[in-house]
């Protein structure tokens, strides 16, 4: 199971944290009564009362976000004929998904964004889960799926629909509906995605920015592609056996969280070569795993060598990496590469410790440190 980052998934979850963050909960309930009210008879929709029990909340939060899901497919179904490929050629397979909930810190993604939204990353972690390439060769260049999805069903900010006299769920501004197509050179994976939301107003200070949203997403993909697509994966999969030592040793796990993807598989390659090369000071990597652009690294380290001092060691290791990367990237230069916020050094987490006693196997003997 996945766990975002800037997604409140479920309807459960959604309502809780809608009314616990919520300043002004009647234009919250009235937002979410529109929206839940879109495809009902209109009579009963002008009847509809407003929702005054938790269990009221849920019902309307829960009817609402039906018709988001159904607004996100029908996006996906309009952009299959838009685009109107064919299929690929057999044999293929169809693999759909849904991610739906509330944006609590909603960012609209252009070309010319610096920082990378937390959206973006959790595109990534749900393409991911559903194996569906992150990385994709459009006109014999590699693109970012995650990015040019985002620049796609990201663009605008909507007015809350409390604020809207007559809520028009066919007008994007009022309604947000986006979607996009994406198919690769050789023709053998399409993707396929839609979103579609609405602005929650939370009636707080600052800026008051949060939505309700739901994501489709839909692949099509032939086996030798997907067979291909997970081949390419294992190039950022290392792990080796822990072997029972003579000697007491830690074992300690970082977590490294990269800007994008492209700079994330870049920057494992870059990181291997340092670590490599750093060997011989004692520290050897016993776990490097890239999934999407969250790294995890399990080093075994010397005792007399504390985590605090691997972790150092590591941070001095993979700034090492990102200087290679910039000055090795195809895409600019080293000076504007060390102005992006993309290729800039990644936050690097001490996740937890473990002290490996001398003659016990991995399990047996161990002290866990917690961080």
């Amino acid at each position: 199971m996945v766990w975002f980052n800037s997604i409140v998934q479920g309807v459960g979850s959604a309502v809780n944290w809608a009314m616990s963050n919520a300043g002004n909960i009647a234009g919250l309930l009235t937002s979410v009564t529109k929206v839940s009210t879109l495809y009902i008879p209109k009579d009963a929709a002008e009847e509809a009362e407003m929702p005054e029990t938790s269990k009221d909340y849920f019902k309307i939060f829960k009817r609402a976000e039906a018709v988001l899901q159904e607004q996100a497919e029908k996006k996906v179904k309009a952009k299959e004929v838009e685009y109107g490929w064919d299929d690929p050629r057999e044999p293929f397979s169809t693999r759909k998904g849904n991610l739906s909930g509330i944006w609590i810190r909603p960012t609209v993604f252009t070309n010319t964004s610096e920082e990378v939204p937390e959206m973006y990353r959790d595109l990534v972690k749900l393409f991911a889960e559903l194996s569906i390439p992150t990385i994709m060769k459009r006109n014999d260049k590699d693109d970012d799926v995650a990015e040019l999805v985002s620049q796609a069903i990201f663009p605008t900010y909507p007015k809350p629909p409390s604020q809207i006299s007559s809520f028009d769920a066919y007008n994007n501004d009022h309604l947000s509906t986006y979607g996009i197509g994406l198919r690769n050179d050789d023709k053998s994976c399409q993707v396929f995605v839609g979103h579609s939301y609405y602005a929650l107003p939370m009636g707080r200070s600052g800026t008051d920015n949060t939505w309700h949203c739901a994501v489709h997403v839909k692949m099509k993909s032939t086996t030798h592609s997907e067979e291909q697509y997970a081949k390419d994966m294992e190039e950022f999969r290392f792990m080796e056996i822990i072997e029972p030592s003579a000697v007491d040793v830690w074992l300690v796990t970082f977590q490294i969280s990269w800007k994008a993807i492209k700079v994330a598989r870049g920057g494992y390659k870059f990181l291997k070569e340092v670590l490599h090369e750093k060997s011989k000071t004692g520290y050897k990597v016993k776990h490097n795993f890239l999934d999407g652009q969250l790294q995890t690294v399990k080093i075994k380290a010397p005792a007399q060598k504390s985590p605090s001092e691997t972790l150092f060691y590591l941070q001095e290791a993979v700034a090492q990496a990102v200087e290679k990367l910039n000055k090795n990237s195809p895409q600019m230069d080293f000076e504007v590469a060390a102005a992006s916020t993309q290729y800039q050094t990644p936050y690097v987490v001490l996740m937890d410790s473990t002290l490996l006693t001398a003659d016990n196997a991995v399990g047996d003997g161990m002290v866990v440190v917690s961080h």
